[in-house]
């Protein structure tokens, strides 16, 4: 899990150094993101709403092994 939040934030700043680069070479004075841009920022936060619910299942389940 943290290993693919992590990835995801490489990926924000390779995204982000790649277009800058890229705008240098080409001499572009402005530009903008696409939607696509957006889409590491989603990953990052399903990443988190996963590890709540996982932490969530977990704890039921350690309740129901007590009851036992």
């Amino acid at each position: 899990m943290l290993l693919g939040i992590v990835g995801a934030i490489g990926c924000i700043f390779l995204e982000y150094f790649k277009a800058e680069s890229f705008k240098e070479a080409a001499k572009l004075q402005s530009g903008s993101y696409s939607l696509g841009a957006l889409l590491p920022f989603a990953i990052i936060v399903f990443f988190i709403l996963a590890a709540r619910g996982i932490r969530k299942d977990q704890k039921l389940v350690k309740s129901l092994d007590r009851l036992r």
